[in-house]
């Protein structure tokens, strides 16, 4: 029997509000970082900023590769095939101890990447200091999100969510302790945010694995398990596109965002406090496509592929209402939004402009999402990584190259953005009427 569409609409809902409060608090985690270093001065401020960025943009090929993890066990666990979502686990914890070296090879890479940075030497240093530290965090950050998306994969996002919870407020606690040498701990500054992130992560990757290994051990088999050759070639197939697509599409809106800068002082300020704004409406859709994909993978293990279809079809739906009233709330409070920011009438101005500009492009944007991450859990990974690669590189980093060298301002050049999410909205919707999702079979080696 099919499965109602009020079902369909609830189970999403299920899976999504969580991971919507789970994505703030990663968020948050972020924010929190920042605040405390913005107590430190200038100069920690920036190189906070600096660091995080390089840090974050080499973590998302590993992380990609490991949270490739969703549409394998989602299959098996729709398929009802309980040690194959067991063996699944632990393979996956298997690829993040091969992928740990890493941290090795990203340290003289962070080091270069931050010296071209162009920022002052002051700010290059704190940041090298801070970034080095953050690198400590890898292997827990790894570990976190491989049992994050086994949570997800077997319908549980609601423990992802709390323990995120839980490390938002140790990061708050421990940030107070190492910033300003509290309780008779080291003052170690800047350099103490990271401790106290670092620590925070480890502290919710336990919690995660004794829960994870103590509720679910017995019904899925759990240990961690040596890959076979053809299941080390699956999760490759699947997860090293889905690794390279976030790493390129984030290190290419850094790029754009760089352009954004030749245009003028206030119009770099614009965009900052634009994107900042607007990283706000992306959860939710970004908490509807995990959903989408955990749904996806579930309702193609169990061979019902008209539901699938219909939950793809069901969590855009749903994006677009959540994402389009967002964009109304953008378009009617552009400028107290923009004030929040800034007091300098010439940036408010551009801001309120560019907020009604994402207005329009949320629709879209909540499209992309949904269907991407619906062919996500299909385990159609190097589509859209070569989609990401041709058009994010062409269309939203030349076009706005071209935009700005013709003399174009804030407005004309966020066309490029405004264009690339289109294009990619159309794109996956063609790419899943065609149906090779139909046929799709992951994990089953």
């Amino acid at each position: 029997m099919s499965v109602p569409a009020k079902t369909l609409n609830a189970q999403m809902l299920q899976l999504a509000l969580p991971l919507l409060f789970s994505n703030l608090g990663t968020v948050l985690i972020g924010v929190t970082d920042t605040y405390f270093a913005g107590q430190l001065g200038t100069i920690a401020l920036g190189a906070v900023g600096l660091g995080v960025l390089w840090y974050f943009t080499l973590y998302l090929l590993p992380r990609g590769m490991v949270g490739s993890i969703v549409p394998f066990v989602s299959q098996a666990y729709g398929a009802h095939d309980l040690p194959r979502v067991g063996r699944w686990l632990g393979n996956f914890l298997c690829l993040g101890l091969v992928l740990l070296p890493l941290g090795l090879v990203y340290i003289p890479l962070l080091d270069a990447l931050i010296g071209a940075s162009g920022a002052v030497p002051a700010v290059q240093n704190l940041a090298t200091q801070y970034a080095h530290v953050r690198l400590l965090e890898l292997p827990f950050a790894l570990l976190s999100t491989i049992l994050i998306g086994f949570l997800i994969g077997i319908n549980d996002s609601r423990t992802p969510m709390l323990v995120n919870w839980g490390v938002v407020l140790s990061n708050i606690f421990l940030n107070w302790v190492f910033v300003y040498g509290n309780l008779g701990a080291p003052k170690l500054g800047l350099v103490g945010t990271a401790v106290g992130s670092v620590i925070s992560v480890a502290i919710g990757a336990l919690v995660l694995s004794v829960f994870v290994f103590m509720q679910h051990r017995k019904t899925y088999g759990l240990r961690l398990t040596l890959p076979k050759k053809a299941e080390w070639l699956e999760m490759l197939r699947v997860g090293a596109p889905m690794g390279a697509l976030e790493l390129l599409e984030v290190s290419a809106f850094t790029a754009f965002m760089a352009l954004t800068a030749r245009i003028s002082t206030e119009a770099l300020a614009a965009s900052q406090i634009g994107n900042q704004i607007s990283s706000l409406a992306f959860m939710p859709g970004f908490a509807l496509g995990s959903a989408t994909a955990s749904l996806v993978g579930r309702y193609i293990g169990a061979k019902d592929l008209d539901t699938a279809n219909r939950a793809t079809f069901s969590g855009v739906r749903l994006g677009m209402i959540w994402m389009g009233v967002i964009g109304v709330f953008f378009w009617i409070l552009a400028e107290p939004l923009a004030r929040i920011f800034s007091s300098e009438e010439s940036v408010v101005m551009l801001t309120a402009a560019l907020l009604r500009l994402m207005a329009f492009y949320q629709l879209f944007d909540a499209a992309n999402i949904v269907f991407r991450s619906a062919l996500l859990g299909t385990g159609d990974t190097r589509f859209a990584a070569l989609v990401t690669l041709f058009s994010a590189w062409t269309i939203m980093v030349g076009g706005g190259y071209l935009i700005v060298q013709s003399g174009g301002g804030l407005i004309e050049v966020w066309l490029a953005p405004f264009a690339y999410l289109a294009l990619l909205s159309i794109v996956y919707w063609l790419r899943w009427q065609a149906g090779h999702w139909r046929t799709s079979s992951i994990g089953v080696v």
